[in-house]
């Protein structure tokens, strides 16, 4: 075993081994003792579900960013057990819309919970893409005179138009994306207003759960 156990080694334990003092090695123990001696910090370090402990989302870090780093260290975790992995991914989160919709309806698997965390990536960041051409469009207007400006405050009140000059494109239909925001919980559950008389019934608005209008056009 002793003179079979070079043809396995290369380059740095080979020059390792062939430097050994003369008759420094009378067994095969020894020499799996000097050899786990000296290479004992090259042995890969594995890692437990303990380290998820310290696996915390910062302030201002994005759910995303934390999810991505979340995984990868989980995947550096031998065997680990889902429900621990998804006991500590929850109390890791800051508390937010996220956390908030997961305290309200229990989530019994890592599938899911990521799933659910995916909708709410795409909320975040939809959020965020509208707030910096929100700032993008400050700044190209600061040019304009006051008088020349219609505050949103001011629009809201002569005709209930929209709150922002821009808004990001949709992709899909506005029933579709109340569907999802209702779902996760991002916005509440009007009570059921009052259909009036004369309101066309051919017409259905999803949100206000009455008739006279359609969703689309809410």
């Amino acid at each position: 075993m002793v003179q079979g156990f070079p043809t396995s080694l290369r380059e740095g334990p080979l020059g390792w081994f062939t430097e050994l003092p003369t008759n420094s090695i009378t067994n095969f123990d020894v020499l799996e003792v000097k050899f786990t001696t000296q290479y004992a910090t090259s042995r890969p370090h594995c890692t437990s579900s303990m380290s998820l402990l310290n696996v915390k989302q910062e302030k201002g870090e994005t759910l995303r960013a934390f999810m991505d780093m979340f995984s990868k260290v989980c995947m550096g975790i031998r065997n680990l057990n889902p429900d621990i992995a998804m006991h500590h991914l929850v109390s890791a989160i800051l508390l937010d819309r996220f956390t908030e919709s997961l305290i309200k309806r229990q989530t019994y698997n890592m599938d899911e919970l990521r799933t659910r965390a995916t909708k709410f990536m795409q909320i975040e960041e939809d959020v965020d893409y509208h707030r910096k051409t929100q700032v993008k469009n400050t700044k190209r207007n600061k040019g304009i005179r006051p008088s020349m400006m219609t505050t949103d405050q001011d629009r809201y009140r002569s005709n209930r138009g929209p709150r922002f000059h821009n808004y990001t494109p949709l992709t899909v239909p506005r029933e579709k994306v109340l569907d999802e925001a209702l779902q996760t919980e991002l916005i509440p559950t009007l009570k059921q207003t009052q259909t009036s008389p004369n309101a066309d019934t051919a017409k259905r608005c999803q949100y206000h759960r009455n008739y006279g209008h359609t969703t689309e056009g809410c």
